[in-house]
């Protein structure tokens, strides 16, 4: 591949790499600031109870032990995004180490679970039991899998079980993104979730399964940069 075309490719990435960066950055944000509001609606009915209560008013001891269990709650939820975040962040310290697939794309899932709720629709992570390792990009396989997730939640409708599962064996890991609908073959995501997945030495299948579609995203245990010849 000749040096122009080499960086063509490598903008392209960057580029979609900073979109899909900021999606989740957003998506997270999101979530603290619903989670900082309840804290401080909570803190703003205590201090009525406190003013209630110097005017003479009884304190409701159950009202009050109510709101601090709210705040300890919504707190310790608010620990835990932060804590998918900066993982998810640190994902992109380095493009060619070994990690683990099922820590990491849990992570990418709880975190994505707000994409599905905004359908109405769920995810389902199945993992089999153990280390499933494989050397590569953690930050471009969770950028192919967000494209996936995004392909399957196009067509969703309120109570679908979108279902992600893991397979792997000496040579190659395998996500596979079931939808009960049928998801866009020739859109920007699919294309963007095939570029992605090629530059980690993988590839896509796609099959109908009745009204559905399985989308395999195929990756190699030791993935080599832009490889001449992809299974198509």
């Amino acid at each position: 591949m000749n040096d122009d075309n080499s960086g063509v490719r490598d903008r392209a990435l960057a580029d979609e790499g900073l979109r899909f960066f900021g999606s989740i950055t957003a998506s997270v944000t999101h979530d603290l600031t619903n989670v900082i509001a309840i804290i401080d609606q909570t803190s703003g009915l205590i201090q009525d109870m406190v003013v209630a209560e110097k005017s003479g008013s009884p304190l409701s001891v159950e009202r009050l032990s109510d709101a601090i269990g709210t705040t300890q709650k919504q707190s310790k939820r608010a620990l835990e995004i932060i804590r998918r975040l900066n993982q998810f962040a640190h994902s992109a310290d380095d493009p060619g180490v070994v990690f683990d697939v099922p820590d990491v794309i849990e992570n990418l899932i709880e975190i994505c679970r707000r994409f599905a709720a905004l359908k109405r629709a769920t995810f389902d992570l199945d993992t089999p039991p153990g280390r499933i390792q494989i050397e590569g990009n953690p930050f471009l396989f969770q950028d192919a899998v967000y494209r996936a997730l995004r392909l399957a939640l196009g067509p969703a409708q309120p109570g679908d079980a979108i279902r992600i599962s893991l397979e792997g064996d000496d040579a190659d890991v395998s996500v596979r993104v079931e939808s009960p609908r049928g998801v866009d073959p020739g859109g920007d995501d699919m294309t963007t979730l095939t570029f992605v997945v090629a530059e980690m030495s993988g590839w896509v299948e796609l099959e109908q399964k009745g009204d559905g579609t399985v989308m395999k995203l195929v990756l190699s245990r030791r993935g080599g940069a832009h490889p001449e010849h992809r299974p198509s």
